[in-house]
C-alpha cells in the first residue's frame, strides 16, 4: 500500500477563492520512487496539492468540507465534496473489511528536509506494510492535521463505497494509515516492505509568497458534481 503524501463554485466559471489574494503560507516538495516530484501548497484551511505533469490538482478546503479535481487536459472540474460531506451509499458488495492498524516504534530517523524524523513500521493485521519517518514539528507547524484527516475521511468513503474486497486481498492494500499519522507525524519518507523507497520530502518552505491564484478554479472549465442529480449542475 502506498500512502501519497498525493469554496463554493457558481456556475461552471466561478473561482474557489479569490484570485486577487495575498496567500503566505508552506510549500512542502515531495519525489517518488520514480523521480515523479509533487508539491503541496498550504495555507490555513487550505490546500493545493499537485504534480510535476500540470495535468491535474487537488483543491482542498478542510473547514468547508470542499474536494475538488481540476483536471486541465479536460478542462473540467470535479467537485467531488460529497465524500467529505455525507455518508457513502451501501455498497452491494457489503461493508468494507477494514484490518487493524498498528505504528511500532523503532526510534529516531535521520534529518529530512531539515526536520528531525521519528521511524515507525506501520502494520496491518500484524503484517509489516510501509516504514515511515514522521515530523511532529512539521505536521504542526504547517498545521497539516486537518489535511490528514481529510484525506482519511476520502479513502474510508472510497472504501465504504466498494465495499468488501476479495477474501485473498492483502492487509496492507486495505489499510489506510491517516488516523495513526496524526498522532505520530508528517510522513518525510515511506519506504516499502522490501526496503523500496516510495516517496520522501525533499524540500519544506515556511512562510512564502504563494502565487495568487494558488487556490483560485480556472473560469472557463464545466464543473461536474460527484453525487448530484445533474452532474453538471453547480454546487451550491
Amino acid at each position: 500500500m502506498k500512502n501519497k503524501l498525493i469554496g463554493g463554485v457558481v456556475g461552471g466559471a466561478a473561482l474557489l477563492w479569490s484570485s486577487t489574494a495575498v496567500w503566505a503560507g508552506t510549500v512542502i516538495e515531495l519525489r517518488d520512487a520514480e523521480g515523479v516530484e509533487q508539491r503541496i501548497l498550504v495555507e490555513q484551511e487550505l490546500g493545493r496539492f499537485e504534480s510535476d505533469d500540470g495535468r491535474r490538482y487537488v483543491l482542498l478546503d478542510v473547514s468547508e468540507k470542499r474536494f475538488l479535481l481540476v483536471d486541465n487536459e479536460q478542462r473540467a472540474v470535479f467537485d467531488m465534496s460529497v465524500m467529505l460531506q455525507e455518508a457513502p451509499p451501501e455498497s452491494v458488495n457489503g461493508p468494507a473489511d477494514e484490518p487493524t492498524v498498528e505504528a511500532v516504534e523503532q526510534g529516531p530517523g535521520p534529518e529530512i528536509a531539515g526536520f528531525a524524523t521519528q521511524h515507525f513500521v506501520l502494520q496491518a493485521d500484524g503484517q509489516p506494510c510501509q516504514e515511515v519517518y514522521v515530523s511532529r514539528e512539521l505536521l504542526e507547524q504547517a498545521g497539516l492535521v486537518p489535511f490528514l484527516a481529510a484525506f482519511g475521511d476520502l479513502a474510508r468513503y472510497t472504501r465504504e463505497l466498494e465495499g468488501e474486497g476479495a477474501p485473498d486481498t492483502h492487509p496492507c492494500e486495505r489499510m489506510e494509515p491517516s488516523v495513526e499519522l496524526m498522532a505520530l507525524g508528517m510522513p518525510l519518507r515511506t519506504v516499502g516492505p522490501g526496503g523500496e523507497l516510495e516517496e520522501e520530502v525533499v524540500e519544506v518552505r515556511a512562510d512564502v509568497a504563494l502565487p495568487e491564484d494558488a487556490f483560485a478554479l480556472p473560469q472557463d472549465y464545466q464543473v461536474i458534481v460527484f453525487g448530484s442529480p445533474d452532474p453538471g449542475a453547480p454546487a451550491p
